[in-house]
């Protein structure tokens, strides 16, 4: 299974301290949402964040919105049935965000924050009508969820990390499914600038820190790569008539 986790999210509710703040009490009644849902966002909110301890890594849950959209409705996902994706969010404390397979992320930006909004609200499952599935929220940090994972099958995407190709990346990726139930954790980071700074860095291996092109790239531009890039390999490995993968 290829675990996608996009990682130290700019995504949270509006922190107590800016709630009366008179950007955010405008968006409350532009949205009619109340501000204990309401979702941090720079567009809205930039006057109230300048006085927040790394703001420019937060408030965007655009990021993870489109990452969601990117990564979900995708073979190795609904054909393959490979991939799980988690959303892990720092502020005000660590969580974990797991999105059930069959989740039809909304299309629309306001209807997705208003589910998101509600899950971190309540730190519990969200059904909708909508779409369908579940968003659940596990109170743990992201060094605690990658320990999980045998170390050498974590791999982290950063414009800090070494430029390679694909297959030098994650050799045994698509080979994985003939080998029984290997687990991959493939990390990406879910905000707007600047580089991972979390503790969990030091659970994945030195050479499994990776650039998968020469310049920085979108959070989501990375997930639709690296999503098409494992499904490609996977592709390529159930041709293997040992392979359990289903087959067309």
């Amino acid at each position: 299974m290829i675990w996608l986790v996009i990682a130290e999210a700019a995504l949270e509710l509006v922190p107590d301290a800016l709630r009366t703040h008179p950007s955010v009490l405008a968006d409350v009644k532009r949205k009619g949402t109340p501000p204990g849902k309401l979702l941090l966002d720079t567009n809205y909110h930039h006057s109230a964040m300048v006085s927040l301890p790394g703001a420019e890594k937060r408030g965007r849950p655009d990021i993870v919105h489109f990452c969601l959209l990117a990564a979900m409705n995708t073979p190795l996902n609904a054909f393959f049935k490979k991939l799980r994706v988690c959303v892990h969010v720092i502020h005000p404390k660590e969580r974990i965000i797991i999105v059930d397979p069959k989740t039809r992320i909304p299309r629309s930006i306001n209807r997705f924050e208003g589910i998101i909004g509600e899950l971190l609200a309540r730190s519990g499952k969200r059904k909708d009508g909508e779409a369908p599935g579940l968003f659940t929220a596990e109170e743990t940090t992201l060094a605690a969820f990658l320990s999980r994972f045998d170390p050498s099958r974590i791999h982290a995407f950063s414009s800090a990390g070494k430029l390679r190709t694909f297959d030098d990346v994650l050799p045994g990726i698509g080979s994985g499914c003939n080998e029984g139930d290997i687990d991959f954790a493939l990390v990406i980071g879910g905000f707007q600038g600047g580089r991972f700074d979390g503790t969990w860095q030091s659970i994945v291996p030195p050479g499994n820190l990776h650039a998968i092109a020469p310049i920085p790239l979108d959070a989501w531009t990375v997930v639709a790569r690296v999503v098409y890039m494992v499904e490609e390999a996977v592709a390529r490995a159930v041709q293997s008539p040992s392979c359990a993968l289903p087959r067309d």
